[in-house]
């Protein structure tokens, strides 16, 4: 009966440790295609690589509901995401980047992001350059799926730059 105890006790532990690995893990953003520090940034638009960069704030009631839904997408599919926090990215060092940025972003979506950062915002890079973003994302699953799919189109990105649907948390 002891016996039994120890092994129920051990399966027990066993179950509790491998739940609480798997949380930890899907909490630190493990994935092999979704990142989110500025370094990885840095290095993805001097490697001229293809990804998007979803820029959200803690804050952000909508960023919150969000965020699961756009880390889903992008742990089932082959496309990078780098998701930064607004606070970190407005902190960067290298300020180059950051007005760039602020450049394309305003110029994409005609909104001023000198004046502040809007957030959710999520932009594609095309061999390091921005392609299109579009500001204020949608919680539906579909309109998520076609909105990051129109990102990835230069034509659409040409003749409807930044207005996709979507809803903005300022």
């Amino acid at each position: 009966m002891r016996f039994l105890k120890i092994i129920v006790s051990m399966f027990i532990l066993c179950l509790s440790s491998c739940q609480s690995e798997t949380l930890n893990e899907s909490s630190a953003m493990n994935s092999t295609n979704i990142y989110n520090d500025l370094n990885t940034f840095n290095k993805m638009l001097t490697e001229d690589s293809n990804f998007y960069l979803y820029i959200k704030d803690d804050t952000c009631s909508l960023c919150v509901k969000i965020t699961p839904l756009v880390n889903f997408y992008f742990e089932t599919s082959d496309d990078i995401l780098l998701i930064i926090d607004v606070a970190k990215l407005i902190e960067m060092e290298n300020k180059d980047i950051l007005n760039n940025l602020k450049d394309d972003l305003s110029n994409l979506t005609s909104h001023n992001f000198y004046k502040s950062f809007l957030v959710p915002t999520i932009a594609y890079f095309y061999k390091g350059k921005i392609l299109n973003a579009n500001v204020g994302l949608t919680a539906n699953k579909d309109d998520l799926t076609k909105l990051l799919s129109n990102l990835k189109n230069p034509s659409i990105a040409n003749k409807n730059p930044g207005k996709l649907p979507g809803l903005l948390c300022k």
